[in-house]
């Protein structure tokens, strides 16, 4: 929710978003006002009259942020590289143990994917 940390915003241009948690998505017009509570995984929460919406990284500009790079892997990745991306993705995340069912959490504690 909204404190004091929260950082203002207004919308630059009419933007997609989704309300959290029900999902709806929903189109801001260009001049909304909100607060920005959280960005994380490339993406915003922002809290606009009394509802949290979230902001798609590739609509960064539209709160005039910047969008995050793309995930990429390089030609002939091999599983080590799939793997380092994975961990580097999952880090995005707030907690990203919710992923995963109790039993794939102990899986991503294993010392590797499996195929």
């Amino acid at each position: 929710m909204y404190s004091r940390n929260s950082e203002p915003v207004r919308f630059e241009r009419d933007c997609e978003a989704v309300l959290v948690p029900a999902g709806d998505q929903v189109t801001l017009p260009a001049g909304t006002v909100g607060y920005i509570t959280q960005s994380l995984g490339g993406s915003w929460t922002v809290f606009v009259e009394g509802n949290l919406m979230r902001i798609a990284g590739k609509d960064a500009d539209a709160i005039g942020k910047e969008p995050p790079a793309p995930i990429e892997l390089p030609e002939g990745a091999t599983d080590e590289d799939v793997e380092r991306l994975v961990w580097q993705q999952l880090r995005t995340c707030f907690n990203w143990l919710v992923v995963f069912a109790p039993v794939g959490r102990k899986a991503a504690f294993d010392s590797g994917f499996q195929q």
